[in-house]
């Protein structure tokens, strides 16, 4: 078997992510709650060495 190490610094995370369900433009703080569709987990995975090593 292949040895598939690619990262000696991973770092995850988990997030809420918003998901917009319409256009939207300028849209006041008062009025910002009627374009959210709804809301999602996000899994934000990075390897910290291979991102540096790319100038990310």
């Amino acid at each position: 078997m292949q040895n598939r190490n690619v990262t000696n610094q991973l770092d995850y995370e988990a997030e809420l992510g918003v998901v917009i369900g319409k256009e939207a433009k300028c849209v006041s703080a008062k009025d910002a709650m009627d374009c959210v569709w709804g809301y999602t987990i996000v899994n934000d995975v990075n390897a910290r060495d291979v991102q540096a090593d790319h100038k990310q």
